[in-house]
């Protein structure tokens, strides 16, 4: 599949899951159409032996624990890592009305690319996934949701900017990674 794994709390337990596939996977979640559900301690990678019911308790919070993931103190670096992407992401989904409302539009797909806009009355929103194991360049037709020649996007993951140029999008993406276009 596209984003490897499972979307349903069990990601991190299966073989072979990253981190990068994980955040993959939340900026998929995050960005497309539908309600997004995230299994407590996704945020910050937890797993279980057989998932999803023999996760333990969220570290932290309880008398006893050893730590507390609650603070950034309390997470390994790679939980922090996992805990700004996700928090990131519902933050702009927060922000940005087309992707809790937007109707979706598939502008490119192929084995490991996948780019759609959720789009609105109150904007579009391009999101770009690069599932790779290396760079990629990505030319996206951005026609169909209405975005122009001259056109500035941004990317809110990265800060990354594009033009709109010949009716596309040109983007380059690192290896396994994903952007949020938004007009500038």
């Amino acid at each position: 599949t596209l984003l490897g794994g499972h979307d349903d709390g069990r990601f991190m337990s299966e073989k072979g899951a990253t981190i990068a596939g994980l955040k993959l996977a939340n900026a998929f979640v995050l960005t497309t159409r539908g309600v997004p559900q995230l299994y407590y301690g996704d945020e910050i990678a937890m797993t279980g032996a057989d998932e999803p019911t023999t996760r333990e308790d969220f570290p932290g919070g309880f008398p006893g624990d050893k730590r507390n993931a609650f603070s950034r103190a309390g997470r390994t670096k790679d939980e922090q890592e996992v805990f700004e992407h996700i928090q990131k992401l519902t933050s702009l989904r927060a922000e940005l009305e087309p992707l809790r409302t937007g109707r979706l539009v598939n502008l490119y797909v192929s084995e490991q690319q996948y780019a759609y806009a959720r789009v609105s009355r109150r904007g579009t929103v391009v999101t770009v996934i690069n599932n790779l194991n290396k760079p990629a360049e990505i030319g996206i037709n951005v026609m169909p949701v209405g975005l122009a020649n001259g056109e500035m996007m941004i990317d809110r993951l990265t800060g990354q900017q594009i033009q709109v140029s010949d009716r596309r999008l040109k983007v380059t993406l690192r290896a396994r990674s994903a952007a949020v276009f938004v007009r500038r």
